[in-house]
């Protein structure tokens, strides 16, 4: 049956006496078009005589993808992991946020060469301070098409806490500190970008060293102090778990 494909088909109506025999036309105009003025003078003359029509359907040329159109399960993964990087920046705007002051950036390395100078300075740091779980991280990066990693700016919340250790938040900015609010809002918005990672099936792992090199690369501004970073994987086996330590 062609009619559940109305776009992929294309139809030829052959009536035997009629002069509309072969005219090619799509199946609902078919089945509204009137009948042929021959066959019905026929019909009249014959009443029992049967009435022949063969509905004749071709696929239309380029109604299917050709071989080399088709994506393999390699690309078709490493897309998957491109694209989720974009809802995962949404729900790190959208996550709650102290007094609603929107302090959060976010931007995700997908670039080879990037990859190949976080990695770097991944290495670097854990030669410096002797930190072998960093190098550890940054050998997940290399299996990881995409890392979507959040910061968030140096701000103040204007509450005098006290969370931070200073008794208030004016004391905090004349020593160049960091309002314990925005360690909060920066741990909401990555478990938020996470969670969406983790709806699509999506392997992923949070790391401070990410952050922590980019921070170094200044990829952010200036007034982003701190950052977490989010390496994404779609494998067999999530590399980001059952790791050395």
């Amino acid at each position: 049956m062609c009619s559940p494909f109305p776009g992929n088909f294309q139809f030829f109506l052959t009536v035997p006496g009629s002069q509309n025999s072969g005219r090619a036309g799509s199946l609902l105009a078919i089945h509204r078009s009137p009948l042929p003025a021959a066959t019905k003078n026929k019909r009249r003359a014959r009443s029992d005589a049967p009435y022949l029509a063969l509905l004749i359907c071709f696929p239309r040329q380029g109604a299917y993808p050709s071989v080399t159109a088709m994506k393999t399960s390699l690309e078709l993964e490493k897309a998957a992991a491109q694209q989720v990087a974009a809802p995962m920046a949404a729900a790190a705007r959208t996550a709650p946020k102290t007094r609603g002051i929107d302090n959060v950036e976010t931007l995700a390395i997908d670039d080879e060469s990037m990859r190949r100078k976080l990695i770097a300075r991944m290495h670097e740091i854990a030669t410096s301070e002797d930190r072998p779980s960093v190098a550890r991280d940054a050998g997940n990066i290399g299996s990881s098409p995409v890392v979507v990693v959040i910061g968030v700016e140096s701000n103040t919340a204007g509450l005098n806490c006290g969370f931070c250790g200073k008794p208030s938040c004016e004391a905090l900015e004349e020593a160049d500190g960091v309002c314990a609010f925005n360690s909060i809002d920066l741990g909401i918005a990555t478990a938020s970008a996470a969670e969406v990672a983790g709806r699509f099936h999506v392997d992923n792992r949070v790391m401070f060293s990410i952050g922590r090199a980019c921070l170094d690369l200044k990829l952010f501004g200036p007034k982003v102090k701190q950052a977490r970073g989010i390496p994404l994987s779609v494998t067999g086996k999530n590399p980001f778990f059952d790791r050395q330590p």
